[in-house]
């Protein structure tokens, strides 16, 4: 298991030390086998992110039947652990198994929904539909008949037009597959850097931005040459390309860049602006107008481009942003924290928020994806997940789902009112976001 994203991390074992407990309050704990790694059950003893997680809690029962988590600060509860857990099986236990609800690997949709990637500790990329059950897929895994990478697969992205994937493994290699086939293109490059943080495909598919530390690398995704080596200077939070010539850069110090491609295919970065605190993700809307750019206070904020500016209305995150994502139009932005999909409108004056979507635990380097709704005419978000024992895509539209709507004001009023009601007692409930 490989450690991902900020927070008190915290690992412990059972009494008879056949299982694990491993993961953070924010994003939940999980129970692992430790003879294989499988994953037993789902995430529990989510917190808020605001908790002080100093002395955390986290112990099996002598038994093996209850975990206690918590804090000395905050409540500590006790958990049912999935029981029988000895027999507590998920998956197939097969020498070269494409997907492990572990979920120890890095798996993601095309942006259509239409085909599932997975990659594997072998080094290689499955490409298989969307809706394929597990047996069908555990079958395709004699058929690999190529090299892919010397090592784990760390890393992938995957183009606008869902067309190729980019993969980076732990070696620091870097391949492209078609999607069509599933087959690699025949070459391979080695990044001369930091680990690869990202990757991100050009608007028309042709270069590939591998974020590596402070550099980046551009990448002619035909044959695999290297056209530049931009040194940001800075650690880089994110990146996102607004056309063909055009990459926007954000750093952890908090500027921002563009990265631009002269007519004689040399690439010159300046900075364009300066924030006062980091970038952590940044993603400019699909007409190339604006930018929506996310702080490390979880802050969203609206950079109109032709102005040079941030626009007056802002959003702030309840707590740590793992995504944005744009509707096909633009005026609907989606954020993704650890357990939550909230939407908001991009205006004029910058961004409102809309409604929040309880959401299941997303896959390691999953994103989010738009399929089209015959029925509505519009775009409906999916989220890949682990359910079923294989990944599905969760539609997180917020139809049919436990969903809040309104402003903060309104949701608070209307919540203060219920809470009140149930509990006559307590004058001054405590109202976290």
């Amino acid at each position: 298991l490989e450690k991902s994203g900020d927070g008190d991390w915290r690992i412990a074992f059972s009494p008879s030390g056949q299982f694990a407990v491993a993961g953070h309050a924010v994003a939940g704990f999980q129970i692992y086998r430790t003879t294989d790694g499988r994953l037993i059950g789902p995430s529990f003893g989510m917190r808020d992110a605001n908790v002080d997680a100093n002395g955390e809690l986290l112990t099996f029962s002598s038994d093996e039947q209850l975990l206690l988590t918590g804090s000395p600060q905050d409540a500590s509860r006790l958990w049912r652990a999935p029981s029988p857990l000895q027999g507590a099986e998920v998956g197939f236990n097969q020498p070269h198994s494409i997907w492990s609800p572990s979920a120890d690997r890095p798996v993601l949709a095309t942006p259509d929904g239409a085909y599932i990637v997975i990659g594997d500790p072998q080094g290689h990329v499955h490409v298989v539909p969307s809706g394929t059950g597990l047996p069908e897929v555990e079958a395709k895994a004699g058929d690999v008949n190529f090299i892919g990478h010397a090592s784990a697969i760390v890393r992938m992205a995957v183009d606008n037009g869902a067309k190729r994937v980019a993969s980076a493994a732990r070696d620091n290699s870097v391949r492209v597959w078609n999607v069509t086939g599933g087959d690699p293109l025949p070459w391979s490059t080695i990044i001369d850097a930091d680990p690869v943080d990202a990757m991100q495909f050009s608007a028309d598919g042709d270069l590939l931005a591998v974020r590596a530390g402070a550099a980046i690398t551009m990448i002619n995704v035909a044959d695999g040459a290297k056209l530049a080596v931009l040194n940001i200077g800075e650690t880089v939070g994110d990146i996102s390309f607004a056309a063909d010539g055009l990459l926007y850069v954000g750093t952890r110090e908090g500027t921002l860049h563009l990265a631009q491609r002269a007519a004689d295919d040399s690439w010159q970065v300046q900075q364009i602006w300066r924030g006062e605190s980091g970038i952590r993700s940044l993603s400019v809307s699909p007409r190339g107008d604006f930018l929506v750019l996310v702080d490390t206070d979880n802050l969203a904020s609206q950079f109109i481009i032709a102005d040079g500016r941030v626009a007056d209305a802002h959003l702030q995150l309840p707590s740590d942003l793992h995504e944005v994502a744009f509707d096909a139009v633009g005026s609907r932005v989606y954020f993704r924290t650890a357990r939550w999909v909230h939407r908001a409108t991009a205006a004029v004056t910058g961004l409102h928020w809309n409604d929040a979507v309880l959401a299941p635990r997303a896959l390691p380097g999953a994103s989010l994806v738009f399929r089209q709704d015959d029925a509505t005419g519009g775009q409906r978000p999916l989220l890949p997940a682990a359910r079923n024992g294989y990944v599905d895509l969760v539609d997180v539209s917020g139809d049919g789902a436990a969903a809040l709507f309104g402003s903060r004001d309104e949701l608070l009023e209307e919540w203060l009112g219920r809470v009140s009601a149930s509990h006559p007692a307590v004058s001054e409930p405590v109202v976290q976001d």
